[in-house]
């Protein structure tokens, strides 16, 4: 297992190779998909590291205390500068470096508000934040079974789609719709963020004009 500030390190290196953005909440929403989809994908964490459900998305007070708690915290942002001399890139493995590169080309084309509004829709962070006023203060550490559960459930809709093309190989309109209307019923609304159901069917009906 690593050590979140490794990861954290390693993540300030890939977004300044790529000029994005850097805050510290944005730091901190990044690690936390990091550690949901290694949950997800290798039922494992990535690294020791556990996140609180704050207001504005997970928060980890590891990485929190490390930027000097809450001074100027949304808006300070994070430079190379603010890598630990001790890191040594060579430390992260090549899988969880795959992964980690996977989430942030994946996240990182989103604004940190975004990224809010996306962790607010799933479940891990909605079932921490029970009881709570949506912009209540909480303590409450959001459960990586139910990180490990979200995000490999997050994989159906590929695994479904090729389920799907399986059976109907001769119309992917047909397999498009009907995976779309069946992700539907389980409750399976959101990947990575969109409304899956309706790409799908916005899928099938580009390919159905491009046929005509």
């Amino acid at each position: 297992m690593l050590n979140i500030h490794d990861v954290a390190d390693y993540i300030i290196v890939r977004t300044d190779e790529a000029s994005l953005k850097l805050t510290i909440p944005f730091l901190q929403k990044l690690l936390y998909y990091c550690q949901a989809w290694n949950l997800g994908l290798n039922r494992e964490p990535l690294f020791d590291g556990k996140f609180i459900a704050r207001v504005f998305g997970p928060v980890n007070y590891k990485i929190y205390d490390r930027f000097d708690g809450g001074l100027k915290w949304p808006d300070t942002l994070v430079f190379l500068s603010n890598i630990r001399k001790e890191f040594d890139f060579e430390i992260i493995p090549e899988k969880s470096r795959t992964l980690i590169n996977e989430v942030l080309e994946e996240y990182g084309r989103f604004s940190d508000s975004q990224l809010t509004d996306i962790v607010r829709s799933e479940k891990p962070w909605q079932k921490a934040r029970k009881g709570y006023g949506l912009s209540e203060k909480c303590g409450v550490e959001i459960d990586e079974e139910l990180m490990r559960k979200q995000f490999s459930d997050s994989v159906l809709p590929i695994n479904q789609i090729n389920f799907y093309m399986r059976r109907n190989e001769s119309d992917l309109c047909s397999a498009l719709i009907k995976c779309a209307e069946d992700l539907e019923k389980e409750g399976v609304q959101i990947y990575y963020g969109w409304r899956i159901c309706d790409l799908l069917k916005e899928a099938a009906s580009n390919i159905k004009e491009l046929k005509e």
